[in-house]
């Protein structure tokens, strides 16, 4: 077979052949002749049509279970397939994915693409247009009105120069009322509003006349690491980080490195890692966050990834048998494979991780890669259940990283599923927790972030301090109206964005030569 991925092809239109036919309003009727008709070529598929098929024909992790995937290549089964859907690229890459299994069974939820993967990589390094605070939305039990409350707001961001706060509530957005079928334009398309506030009541939720005008910052860079602080419980010190994306930049995974040091340096013995809202990012970040919360493991397996047939048969001839390997370090190493650090580490044999259906991929690997070697304690709710692995693929023109200047489309397709050290990798139900806190049981008295009587941080330092912690606390009444939360958003992070997970080839794995793949 030719190359598998040409990523640069040429355009090559087809003639179209057609024949001709008797016309029956004709005066005199032919004789009739048997005639061979040239069939009709389809014409070749565009260079975009062909980089979705091509990359996820060598990358997707379940190419085996789409035929579509198996076509034969120049074929015209395989030419007719890309030219389906004609410009409407997303579709056609839908199309390709392997959405549910034969039993009815979900399976890839998380695959996407993108037709600007320059507004895609600010993203994922943590630079994006933002309005400075994050939140989760709520539907009303008996109607269409939707209210959302705020689950933090960044530092030195648009929304820190209000007077907007963790736990606010908000109703309208420009004197809009929000309903399940405005709110996604009215929260998600502009780029200034005013919020409606609202408070909670025994009566349900009310307009309270506060509003709260933001207008977005260009090129905003948030910070993963919310907070850090060192907690005096009873005598003992107990770590306390809000960690909030595993993004893999030097700068970040350095500064990371700093927090631990000072939470080393102040004598924590104990950790509450707070990964509500983290929907995960580079599994390299990731494996430095394990290593330096633990500090005794170096060397050990704490990841292994799975790849389809190809790729991981690929990686090992090429690259060695602990290729799809990755172990605990004592070193943090930059882009360029230079060292940068030493890791600081805490040395704990117990985490306690704070927990929501936001927490997903990164998140839930750490949880997976620590469990066998330490004891992990969560609390909060059931994890999202990402389990795998992705990476953005580009359409490359060649081996140096050149990405095609014609369009700027790529795509985040899942390739692998990431195991522990003891095999376990299938997590797609979520990780269900010690003890069960949810922040909807507290609207309306929803404490900051840090605040040794915020319910999940509390229930934490009461079992480190030996206390009798109720596994499950009763959740208050709800107000009147009733509440419901909208199953379509985690949080205001849109769920392709805050729900990836990136292998960070340049330091987890050697890129592909792409133009050199031959099967």
């Amino acid at each position: 077979m030719k190359l598998t991925l040409k990523f640069l092809l040429a355009l090559l239109i087809a003639a179209n052949f057609t024949a001709c036919s008797k016309d029956d309003s004709d005066p005199e009727t032919p004789p009739e002749v048997e005639v061979e008709v040239e069939p009709t070529l389809e014409a070749d598929p565009t260079e975009i049509a062909t980089f979705i098929w091509e990359g996820l024909e060598t990358y997707y992790l379940w190419v085996n279970d789409v035929p579509a995937l198996n076509l034969k290549e120049d074929s015209e089964e395989w030419k007719e397939t890309l030219n389906a859907y004609g410009t409407d690229y997303e579709s056609l890459f839908n199309s390709f994915l392997y959405l549910t299994n034969a039993q009815g069974e979900e399976v890839d939820r998380w695959s996407w693409i993108v037709d600007d993967y320059v507004a895609q990589e600010e993203a994922f390094s943590g630079v994006s247009k933002s309005f400075g605070f994050e939140f989760r939305l709520s539907k009303y039990s008996n109607s269409d009105g939707v209210f959302g409350y705020v689950t933090y707001v960044l530092p030195d961001s648009p929304a820190s120069n209000t007077v907007l706060k963790r736990g606010d509530i908000f109703v309208s957005v420009d004197g809009t009322d929000l309903d399940i079928s405005n709110y996604s334009d009215l929260l998600f398309s502009k780029d200034s509003y005013t919020l409606g506030l609202a408070d909670y009541t025994s009566t349900g939720i009310a307009n309270n006349g506060t509003e709260v005008s933001i207008t977005a910052e260009e090129g905003y860079e948030e910070n993963p690491i919310l907070l850090t602080k060192t907690i005096d419980n009873g005598g003992q010190k107990v770590g306390y980080l809000v960690y909030n994306s595993f993004i893999g930049t030097d700068k970040f995974n350095l500064a990371l490195n700093d927090s631990i040091a000072k939470l080393k340096d102040a004598g924590v013995k104990e950790m509450v890692l707070d990964l509500r809202y983290n929907g995960g990012g580079s599994l390299y970040t990731d494996q430095l966050l394990c290593s330096m919360l633990t500090g005794s493991h170096t060397g050990e397996l704490l990841f292994e990834s799975k790849y389809n047939d190809f790729l991981s048969q690929y990686y090992v001839e090429n690259y060695g048998e602990n290729a799809l390997k990755d172990f605990f370090v004592d070193k943090i190493k930059g882009d360029k494979g230079t060292e940068l650090a030493t890791i600081n580490s805490l040395n704990l044999q117990r985490l306690f991780v704070l927990t929501s259906g936001s927490t997903a991929s990164a998140s839930e690997q750490l949880i997976n890669g620590l469990r066998p070697y330490i004891d992990v304690v969560l609390i909060g709710t059931t994890t999202h259940g990402k389990y795998t692995s992705s990476i953005t693929v580009y359409d490359y023109i060649d081996n140096n990283g050149t990405k095609n200047p014609d369009h700027t489309w790529a795509m985040q397709p899942i390739v692998g599923k990431v195991a522990n050290s003891i095999g376990d990798s299938d997590f797609g139900s979520g990780f269900t927790t010690d003890y069960t806190r949810n922040e909807w049981d507290y609207l309306g008295s929803i404490k900051p972030l840090g605040d040794t009587e915020e319910p999940y941080l509390a229930a934490a330092l009461g079992i480190i301090a030996g206390e009798s912690v109720p596994v499950e606390l009763q959740a208050k009444t709800k107000a009147a109206s009733g509440l419901q939360k909208l199953k379509e958003l985690f949080n205001s992070k849109d769920i392709k964005q805050f729900s990836k997970e990136l292998v960070d080839d340049t330091h987890n794995r050697k890129m592909l030569n792409l133009n050199d793949i031959v099967k």
